[in-house]
């Protein structure tokens, strides 16, 4: 039981004094994340059944126990207050947080002492202002923490497509909300059931605005497959956002290389990146007959080259970074 000012936590503020308490505010100022906490309404104001002091305190850490809390994502901040004395105590306790996460989807979660669980408190759907009050409390000695609503999804997606694109699977979404939201998983499956994470593009944390994203699956398998989406807040919970078929590209020759007029070789390249394409020609022997280099976008490019002098079949191949790409063609005299 609390009976003096001492400090409590690791911020505190107090009032000890006898008489009437009506109209009475205690506001602790503003925590490292930026909310600020006050108690105001401190009733019976007067009389024998009036409280002989009051403690609000701040602890900068997460709680030891967070059953019951939805949504805390990266606060690590939360408030207590001490009534001392003074029958059934009323008081309505207020959380600002314009300056920490205003998000629409706040919500105040509280308990009655530091070994119990959490219980969920009043919402703040429609700011601003950023401020939530829970009103008429009785429990002489309760604590609070800011989290967010369990029925609000972290990412409100608004679009989620797969299309071909230069042979390849291009996936795109578009989100219209993004609240906490640490970084976007992409998985593959082929069969719809079993799935394995293939990439990942970072999240905007928090965002009310529409933004895009896309990824490149250059390691296409033949036949139909399945694409699905998650989403990890900044506290490690994953939500499975959509899932979507997707039918292979139709086989498209990534090179391909033709005498399209005596002494020309043309070259066509169906390329994933722009970059520096080392090209090497050889005879059926093996032996090396050319090499060059030519700088190549991404999508399809034709190249013209000195074709081989003699007659034959030759193979022409491509090199860029660890990729190779290969064909055989014919020369005629």
């Amino acid at each position: 039981v609390i009976t003096s000012g001492a400090s409590i936590g690791d911020a505190s503020t107090q009032l000890y004094s006898p008489g009437t308490w009506a109209g009475q505010t205690l506001t602790l100022p503003a925590a490292a994340n930026g909310t600020t906490f006050t108690v105001t309404a401190i009733l019976p104001a007067t009389g024998a059944n009036a409280p002989t002091g009051v403690q609000l305190y701040q602890v900068n850490s997460v709680p030891s126990i967070v059953t019951g809390i939805t949504g805390l994502g990266n606060n690590n901040v939360y408030y207590g207050v001490y009534v001392v004395n003074g029958v059934a105590p009323s008081y309505n306790v207020t959380i600002n947080y314009t300056a920490y996460d205003p998000t629409p989807l706040a919500q105040l979660f509280y308990r009655n002492n530091n070994a119990s669980t959490w219980n969920a408190g009043n919402t703040n759907p429609a700011p601003p202002p950023y401020t939530i009050t829970e009103a008429n409390s009785i429990v002489p000695q309760q604590e609070y923490i800011l989290g967010a609503t369990s029925s609000a999804l972290p990412v409100e997606l608004t679009s989620f497509s797969a299309v071909c694109s230069s042979g390849f699977a291009l996936l795109q979404w578009t989100t219209a909300t993004e609240t906490n939201n640490s970084f976007y998983t992409i998985e593959r499956s082929g069969d719809g059931v079993n799935f394995l994470v293939i990439g990942r593009v970072k999240g905007a944390v928090n965002s009310s605005t529409s933004l895009s994203y896309s990824y490149t699956d250059s390691q296409l398998p033949e036949g139909t497959v399945y694409y699905r989406l998650a989403q990890t807040d900044l506290d490690g919970n994953e939500t499975v956002l959509k899932t979507e078929a997707f039918e292979s590209c139709a086989a498209e020759p990534e090179i391909h290389a033709f005498q399209s007029s005596p002494g020309t070789l043309t070259v066509q390249l169906n390329l994933p990146q722009a970059g520096n394409y080392s090209i090497c020609v050889y005879d059926v022997a093996g032996r090396l007959i050319s090499t060059g280099n030519v700088q190549g976008e991404a999508g399809f490019n034709t190249f013209r080259l000195n074709a081989p002098a003699a007659a034959g079949v030759y193979f022409i191949r491509a090199l860029y970074a660890y990729t190779v790409y290969t064909a055989k063609f014919f020369i005629a005299r």
